[in-house]
């Protein structure tokens, strides 16, 4: 219980439901590091068309898919893993769906939320999500998985080398212990009235 601790309230639940059916109104809705949770684009959209009626602003961070060297290999794991759950009918994956801050702003338009600020931030040297993606796509398990989920023998290439890159670039860095995590994109969006 911090000093804004009484003023925060967090709610554990389906977004989507909650915000859809609550009437409740905030003064600023919070998404952070979540939307590749999401199993599609379609629920990232109805969630900031939700979001977007109940709060006059709401703040987005995610992963930037950019960074300064060695951070290219979280980047290549994570989009590896995003191609991967892309034939997954039943994704569970860390990463379901990956979406880009420019698509981010394109979904939040199209909603009618306006973006007001943006900035693009490096990942702190403690964060280890970028060793955690890494270590995903270069186990076993994650091989078998394509040889499962994906039937065509060129789209099973293109994961292989996708997986293939992210080794290489895991080795360029001198083992894992040296991957970083990628920068983090944080805008405010605002109802575009």
């Amino acid at each position: 219980q911090g000093p804004l601790g009484s003023r925060l309230s967090f709610v554990r639940a389906a977004p989507i439901t909650f915000l859809e059916t609550s009437t409740e109104t905030y003064d600023a809705i919070v998404l952070v590091l979540c939307l590749w949770y999401f199993p599609s684009l379609q629920n990232i959209r109805r969630t900031l068309a939700a979001a977007a009626k109940r709060a006059p602003v709401v703040f987005v961070s995610e992963w930037a898919l950019q960074g300064p060297h060695g951070q290219e290999t979280h980047v290549l794991a994570a989009l590896t893993q995003a191609a991967l759950e892309a034939y997954n009918p039943t994704p569970m994956s860390n990463i379901r769906v990956i979406v880009s801050p420019r698509q981010i702003d394109q979904v939040a338009q199209e909603v009618g939320l306006k973006i007001t600020k943006e900035v693009t931030m490096e990942s702190g040297t403690d964060v280890l999500d970028g060793r955690w993606e890494t270590a995903e796509v270069m186990g076993e398990a994650f091989e078998d998985r394509i040889r499962e989920l994906v039937k065509g023998e060129s789209e099973r290439a293109v994961l292989v080398a996708l997986r293939d890159a992210t080794i290489a670039s895991v080795e360029r860095s001198g083992g894992r212990k040296n991957i970083r995590a990628m920068d983090v994109w944080c805008a405010v969006f605002t109802r575009d009235e």
